[in-house]
């Protein structure tokens, strides 16, 4: 884990293993170029039980990204 999307993830107040995900996959929307006409999105599953955080892992990495 590096780069400014590392210190986006810390400044969640989550566990590492899913603010990161989180972090990656709502900027690979957000990000706008295209690469030969496709635009490339990540695509991720936060696997955990029921109340583990996975709405608010999601909630906050987009408050966070703007």
């Amino acid at each position: 884990m590096y780069g400014w999307l590392y210190e986006v993830a810390k400044g969640l107040d989550l566990p590492l293993s899913i603010a990161y995900l989180a972090v990656l996959t709502a900027f690979s929307v957000m990000h706008t170029d295209d690469i030969l006409g496709v635009q490339c999105n990540l695509y991720a599953a936060l696997m955990m039980d029921v109340g583990g955080g996975k709405n608010v892992a999601l909630t906050r990495s987009a408050k966070a990204l703007g």
